[in-house]
């Protein structure tokens, strides 16, 4: 028997990332759910865990493998669209344009030049030094929070993620095309569960015969001090309730395979925590889905200010993982919006 084989049966029967609450299943079972799953899609189910399938009550009959969903996308969107969303630059003189709430591009930073958009002028990376200014900045095609970070100067020095850097760590750090936008200031209320990241929602919506759809919503929460809140680098992902605008306990940490009822450094419950302009912030997705109905399905990031939402960033290829995790249903749900 191959090594690729043990190591597969051991990770099944070990059980070591089991997380879930509840009643498990026989180790017999969870070899049998995964005979099953290969035998219908032709991969081994690497999040059966992660999904919580080792649950007694639960069905792999409720969940479709990435590869799946990725052609679900495919055949329904027009490819040659999919850039307006997927390059950040142009995504936020797009939608801006159009009047939607989205952070002001401040600049394009390639190499050793900053290109500032207003007033439009280039300046060499050293310049900064000589500026005063807060901005995010992130690689223009980039997903899942890689490569983002805090920029912030005072006139005498930089700061990344407010740590003093000098112009030649800058430089080193500044790997491709990197877009600076202005920073958001979040509502006190998302403040409260993590102060230092900007705690986003993942609003996901599907454009069907007539008009968008809500298909998902997740809150993100960051950790440990810093500043960003994704799910895949060590955040919490907690589902919300698309009626009431409340949060559904309990939050979900990938990166270590646990959940949680309440914020680990801050002590905020998760359970029916309230977010503020729910319901402005389906209305501006839905409504922004429909400038763009040739993508069938896009993941929204959303911040939310004391004014209302502030549309960050929109995906197509959003991460099916953190929705399967949080809903049992959500394979099936997509599966009717098709």
């Amino acid at each position: 028997m191959s090594k690729s084989i043990l190591k597969k049966l051991y990770y099944l029967i070990d059980g070591s990332e089991s997380y879930r609450n509840g009643e498990k299943k026989k180790w017999f079972r969870k070899i049998y759910d995964q005979i099953v799953w290969m035998a219908r899609y032709r991969e081994f189910n690497h999040n059966y865990y992660l999904y919580g399938l080792d649950r007694r009550n639960s069905s792999i009959d409720q969940y479709l493998p990435g590869w799946k969903v990725d052609k679900l996308r495919r055949e329904r969107t027009k490819k040659e669209y999919t850039c307006l969303i997927s390059d950040k630059f142009i995504f936020g003189q797009l939608f801006r344009s159009l009047g939607y709430p989205l952070p002001e591009n401040k600049a394009l930073v390639e190499s050793d030049r900053i290109k500032w958009l207003n007033p439009r002028r280039e300046t060499p990376l050293k310049a900064l030094l000589g500026n005063k200014g807060k901005y995010i900045c992130k690689p223009i095609d980039k997903g899942g929070g890689e490569g983002v970070f805090l920029l912030s100067t005072d006139g005498d020095g930089i700061f990344v993620d407010e740590q003093h850097w000098s112009v030649d760590d800058l430089r080193s750090r500044l790997s491709g095309r990197y877009l600076m936008e202005e920073c958001v200031e979040q509502h006190e209320a998302l403040r409260t569960l993590h102060p230092t990241s900007v705690n986003t929602l993942r609003l996901l919506t599907v454009h069907g015969p007539d008009e968008s759809e809500l298909l998902s919503s997740v809150l993100r929460v960051g950790r440990g001090g810093g500043i960003l809140d994704s799910w895949s680098q060590g955040g919490i992902a907690v589902s919300i309730d698309p009626e009431t605008g409340k949060t559904i306990s309990p939050g979900v940490i990938k990166k270590e395979k646990r959940i949680v009822k309440t914020h680990p450094e801050t002590g905020v419950s998760l359970d029916g925590y309230t977010i503020p302009f729910f319901d402005r912030c389906k209305k501006i997705v839905k409504a922004a889905h429909e400038e763009i109905p040739q993508i069938w399905s896009i993941g929204w990031d959303v911040s939310v200010s004391n004014d209302g939402p502030v549309i960050l960033e929109a995906n197509e290829r959003w991460d099916e993982k953190l929705h399967m995790c949080l809903e049992d249903n959500f394979a099936a749900d997509m599966g009717r919006k098709c």
